[in-house]
């Protein structure tokens, strides 16, 4: 999610002071995949330049019961490779708030990126819904941009499947 200046009452680029990084949880309660997040974080700056997820299969793991070995986690994608072109980012630049603006700027030009990163909300689990509606990728938008409670509250409702990570709950 993004926090903006003024509590949020002009979402711009020239306004988003930080990004709130919500990472996938390795116990998923609601059968979605299990997933963890690596940080490239710089230590002067303490920025983030780089974020990789992996996720490995809920559905595979009634086999483990058989198998000599616990789960497998498989990489999912790169945050500033998935994000970074579409938003015309720079390769060396943060992944801060006006990256993620910019990234939901992209995501209103083409909704194929929300489709995207609502695949990537759910770490590719079959159990998420799909989002392709212009409704649903104005959802995802707002969902992202709504740094308080009361910014997601604003947001449409049931389009998210991990909704109340953008919305405080």
């Amino acid at each position: 999610m993004i926090y903006y200046a003024n509590n949020g009452t002009n979402q711009s680029i020239s306004s988003a002071l930080a990004a709130g990084w919500v990472g996938p949880s390795v116990t998923p309660l609601t059968n979605l995949n299990s997933g963890f997040r690596m940080y490239e974080v710089d230590t002067g700056d303490f920025n983030i330049y780089e974020a990789y997820t992996w996720y490995s299969d809920v559905n595979s793991f009634p086999a483990l019961a058989n198998a000599s070995h616990g789960p497998t986690y498989q990489f999912e994608y790169s945050t500033r490779e998935t994000y970074g072109p579409q938003a015309g980012w720079p390769a060396d630049a943060p992944l801060n708030g006006t990256f993620w603006h910019a990234v939901t700027e992209a995501m209103e030009r083409n909704h194929t990126l929300v489709s995207t990163f609502n695949t990537f909300e759910g770490k590719s689990s079959v159990k998420s819904p799909n989002c392709t509606s212009d409704a649903c990728a104005q959802a995802k938008i707002c969902y992202i941009r709504s740094g308080s409670t009361a910014l997601g509250r604003a947001c449409p409702r049931g389009f998210s499947s991990v909704q109340s990570a953008f919305t405080g709950h």
